[in-house]
């Protein structure tokens, strides 16, 4: 069994003002916390990339009610899927109107000409407002 690590590079925090698309011309409170999928291993070996955009359905308290693929590879959509469940949105008023917006993950390969690595390694990126990358850098199968 192989095991990935994951490096996460934040570079900027999710804040209050940040815009969300929306169906409503009002903004949306911020991410309270966001997940980043993990890139499921049938889909390195195939060196699957791509971007997956995911629209999420939020309760009031801020809670992923539902999720959708909107488009995708299919081999990622469903970790995609599963990390978009688990994201956390700021409050509103109980009775407002209900709320969506899309995030996207972007599954990427590293530079070919860095050193290979005898496991995969990760490298995870928020990039606020809602879009999160994934980068598998270059390594041997065994």
């Amino acid at each position: 069994m192989q095991v990935l690590t994951v490096w996460v590079l934040l570079i900027s925090s999710f804040g209050p003002g940040m815009a969300m698309q929306s169906n409503d011309s009002a903004d949306l409170p911020p991410v309270v916390s966001a997940v980043a999928p993990m890139y499921p291993p049938i889909a390195l070996s195939m060196n699957a990339k791509g971007e997956v955009v995911i629209e999420v359905s939020i309760d009031a308290a801020g809670k992923v009610v539902s999720a959708t693929v909107v488009s995708g590879n299919e081999y990622l959509r469903e970790a995609s899927k599963q990390a978009a469940m688990k994201w956390q949105f700021g409050t509103v008023k109980e009775g407002s109107k209900p709320r969506t917006t899309r995030l996207t993950f972007v599954y990427g390969r590293g530079d070919a000409t860095q050193p290979l690595r005898t496991q995969p390694e990760i490298t995870t990126v928020f990039k606020p407002p809602y879009r999160v990358e994934l980068i598998s850098q270059p390594y041997i199968i065994n």
